[in-house]
């Protein structure tokens, strides 16, 4: 039997943040609301990337080297690291 074993995780989000205030009065002025979407959302912000060189495999870098950092550890002493990713 194999064991594994999750020693850290890490999130990384972009830079620029923007509150559910912002994409209700966007949609409020397109004739929607969205209250009811963002309140089952559950989340106050959303991360959006402003540099085109910032991808998803760049942020999923930026979320493991900061999971090593966490956990102490280098790349040589793991063998995987398991990514998600949410848009």
């Amino acid at each position: 039997m194999i064991k594994v074993t999750i020693k850290e995780l890490a999130i990384y989000h972009p830079q620029q943040q923007f509150d559910n205030e912002f994409y209700l009065q966007h949609f409020l002025h397109k004739g929607k609301d969205i209250n009811s979407f963002l309140t089952a959302m559950g989340r106050k912000y959303r991360y959006v990337i402003q540099d085109a060189t910032e991808t998803p495999l760049t942020m999923a870098i930026k979320a493991s080297e900061a999971a090593l950092q966490k956990a102490n550890l280098t790349i040589k002493d793991i063998d995987m690291i398991v990514f998600t990713t949410q848009t």
